[in-house]
């Protein structure tokens, strides 16, 4: 079956089965390619896109063989001959052009191709011409995506669309309850060649300690978003692998601009001051973190705010006096959700934190999906601490500056727009040199440290268990791609 309890289960998998069952901490609200599912599919390994991202950040060919800049906005693709869809079908420049068609059609198209303009039509059966409305010189990187992925025609036969039988990957989705879970099986006609398992079982748990069980007792051979403390355990445990790589992630406190208290720019420097990044980093993650200093952290070229002073709090006092800002108008919401174990306890050292200073906080620990995303997507919220990878829709800064801090930002979660400090951002859109891009984005990342726009708290790790018995699983930095036709189950 593909589904399971948000409950820790009680008895192991079948041991010879040969099905990988993988424990995510999320629960998909549908299939939408263009939405938060493509990324499990993805990581399941049912669909693929034109282009692959290598674990260096750097583009390389899947469906499409190879790629050519025809013109200042142009671009053309070569497409493999010998791609399989699960319907039998075969890859061309008609499901290209119907896949990509669809999702720059969509309410909300994948951030990493919001606003640019992009067109596609077939050149040939097996060449497709891409053109964009400005030239976009990181193009491929974009397509890279697993919202971009390339399904059969067949996807787009119904309203909403419909992805079950028709990607191309190693495993073929043969069962989908949403929230609950997804059944793949092997593909045999895969192009890429023989997939080693006999399929693939994706399980919504969101409860953590039940991930982590689940994962114990051998009901699953891959947990994510485990605690730091489960992480402790399972790195004394022989049977459990942990994947700890560090990831281009960030677990920030992002703070409504529209709220007036914390559009003062003088609040939110005390509410920086006051966050104890280096206690929530030892005691809350146990050491598996870095205690932020700006956003793209761990990246070399990011630059770093000021180390906290010593007499932090003394400064934090003064300022929030200095704001003008009425004792009153300090009492203010804190949200965050439960997905990541760390985050309800990170919020509330945070809490302390404020509340040190003067504030008045109170904490809602809410459902991701039906409270705290529709909540801050509404800029009803004041406080609002979530993880989120700042490379999500490609490792090219430029896409996560626009969606994030953009005017017309598709999750500025800050409510921040600044005309100023979009120009920033917006000339590095037909900059080529690697050099030049980074000299732009550093000035981007030196102006959110000093306006205060959202606070970084740590940069994170991964945190994914594996059993022992999982071989040839890719450790993705990006989150995109985990199982191949080359991951197997040892006996």
């Amino acid at each position: 079956a593909a589904s399971a309890p948000a409950s820790a289960p009680t008895a192991a998998a079948p041991a010879g089965d040969n099905i990988l069952r993988m424990a995510t901490s999320f629960k998909d609200k549908g299939l939408a390619i263009e939405g938060d599912a493509a990324y499990h599919l993805m990581k399941a390994g049912a669909t693929e896109a034109l282009v692959r991202v290598t674990l260096d950040g750097k583009a390389e060919p899947a469906l499409a063989t190879q790629w050519r800049r025809t013109g200042d906005t142009s671009w053309e693709f070569d497409l493999r001959t010998d791609v399989k869809f699960h319907d039998g079908s075969m890859l061309d420049s008609e499901a290209v052009v119907a896949s990509l068609g669809h999702i720059m059609k969509a309410v909300t198209p994948p951030r990493a191709l919001k606003g640019s303009g992009l067109t596609v039509e077939a050149v040939d059966a097996d060449t497709v011409k891409l053109t964009t409305a400005k030239p976009d010189p990181v193009l491929p990187l974009r397509l890279a995506g697993p919202s971009t992925a390339i399904l059969s025609k067949g996807a787009y036969a119904s309203d909403p669309m419909n992805p079950i039988g028709f990607g191309s990957g190693p495993y073929k989705i043969t069962k989908y309850d949403a929230g609950v879970g997804m059944t793949l099986e092997r593909f045999d006609d895969y192009w890429g060649g023989k997939p080693q398992l006999a399929g693939v079982e994706l399980r919504s748990i969101t409860d953590p300690e039940a991930r982590f069980n689940a994962l114990k007792v051998g009901e699953v051979h891959v947990a994510d978003s485990i605690a730091p403390n489960n992480v402790l355990e399972a790195k004394k445990d022989n049977a459990l692998v942990v994947n700890n790589i560090e990831l281009p992630r960030a677990t920030t406190l992002y703070v409504n601009f529209t709220k007036p208290t914390l559009k003062n720019e003088k609040i939110r420097q005390a509410i920086d001051l006051l966050i104890d990044r280096d206690a929530i980093v030892a005691t809350v993650l146990e050491g598996m973190g870095t205690p932020s200093a700006g956003y793209f952290g761990g990246v070399s070229w990011a630059p770093k705010a000021a180390a906290r002073p010593a007499d932090y709090l003394d400064q934090a006092k003064k300022l929030i006096a200095e704001s003008g800002v009425k004792p009153e108008a300090l009492k203010l919401n804190l949200m965050t959700y439960p997905g990541r174990p760390e985050l309800a306890a990170t919020a509330n050292v945070i809490k302390d934190n404020l509340e040190q200073g003067g504030f008045s906080i109170t904490l809602d620990v809410v459902d991701y999906n039906t409270v705290f995303e529709p909540k801050v997507m509404a800029k009803e919220h004041d406080l609002a601490l979530l993880s989120r990878s700042f490379y999500t829709d490609m490792p090219d800064a430029s896409s996560f500056l626009a969606s994030d801090f953009g005017c017309e930002g598709s999750y500025n979660l800050n409510a921040f727009c600044e005309k100023a400090f979009d120009a920033i951002w917006q000339s590095a859109a037909t900059v080529e040199k690697p050099e030049e891009r980074t000299a732009i984005f550093v000035k981007a990342a030196q102006y959110l440290i000093d306006h205060k726009v959202g606070l970084p708290v740590y940069n994170d790790t991964s945190r994914r268990v594996f059993s022992a018995r999982v071989q040839d699983a890719i450790h993705d930095p990006l989150d995109q791609r985990l199982v191949t036709h080359g991951t197997a189950l040892k006996p």
